[in-house]
């Protein structure tokens, strides 16, 4: 069976682009979207154990050409991917990546929502990233969840991605693109797998953004979704985030964040970001028609 992996970046649209291909007859996405069974450099992974890692595929049907799943932190993380080429040489992988100024803001403000993060100000946490005294009280907090310096640098990133892993076997999408015209972009994924179309027409944004009304109802779920992957509930998730969605949830506006703290980000950032660009016109092309 063929191995694709969906490996991040965080908040640059991993999540829709998965629910998307798990609808594709030939793909039989995990039942855990996001397990971090290989970045065994991760604290909390949600499936560390072989054995349930397995069962995350075991339904699928004899049309399916390939297990997927989506874990974001791969693409952070400094075993994952070594890992995977380890036991799957010929592994397909999808990196998403978005402008890192933008990534950092929104990943400053989901860490916020998921009590991952303790400061209130984009700034001071940009400057302290490495400084794991600002990560939240969340359960499965991890230290690289808020080293946002690192986790936004994608340029280098990208960089030891492709040292590890052949060009051909990474597709390489921006947000901005698949956010112009995701049809075009999700067409390319099948090119790029090799898959026939499956006439999708529906590519509904997944995970844009939401947020609980109080921090103790964001508590509260954490808690029992911790429980739930204990009692190995592979289903929780989703009806989690359809009960916050549709009750307790309500829709995250546009934050104001300084122009001092965009400015720092931006500067400091200014050679990832042209980096990821040269990255992409010199392999983001692949799978465009």
């Amino acid at each position: 069976m063929k191995r694709l992996f969906i490996i991040g970046a965080p908040k640059c649209g991993t999540t829709s682009l998965s629910n998307w291909l798990a609808g594709h007859p030939a793909i039989h996405f995990s039942a855990i979207k996001e397990p971090h069974f290989y970045a065994t450099d991760l604290r909390n992974r949600p499936v560390a154990d072989p054995v349930r890692y397995a069962r995350l595929f075991e339904s699928a049907t004899d049309e399916v050409q390939f297990h997927a799943e989506g874990s974001t932190w791969y693409l952070r993380s400094d075993r994952a991917i070594p890992a995977i080429i380890d036991q799957y040489p010929d592994a397909r992988f999808i990196v998403l990546t978005r402008d890192p100024v933008t990534m950092a803001v929104a990943l400053f403000f989901h860490n916020r929502n998921k009590l991952y993060e303790s400061r209130t100000d984009l700034l001071d946490a940009w400057c302290q990233s490495s400084d794991a005294s600002g990560m939240g009280t969340g359960s499965d907090a991890e230290p690289v969840f808020t080293d946002y310096r690192r986790a936004c640098s994608l340029g280098s990133l990208l960089d030891r991605l492709y040292g590890w892993v052949k060009p051909e076997n990474v597709l390489h999408i921006r947000l901005e693109d698949m956010s112009a015209d995701p049809a075009a972009e999700y067409a390319r994924c099948l090119r790029f797998l090799g898959l026939s179309p499956d006439h999708r027409t529906d590519f509904a944004a997944y995970n844009s953004g939401w947020m609980h009304r109080s921090a103790g109802m964001q508590r509260f779920f954490k808690k029992s979704a911790a429980l739930a992957r204990k009692m190995g509930l592979t289903q929780y998730a989703g009806l989690k985030n359809l009960i916050i969605k549709v009750v307790f949830g309500r829709r995250l506006d546009a934050r104001p964040v300084s122009d001092e703290a965009i400015a720092r980000i931006t500067e400091d950032l200014r050679h990832e970001t042209r980096r990821v660009d040269e990255l992409f016109a010199l392999h983001g092309g692949r799978g465009r028609a």
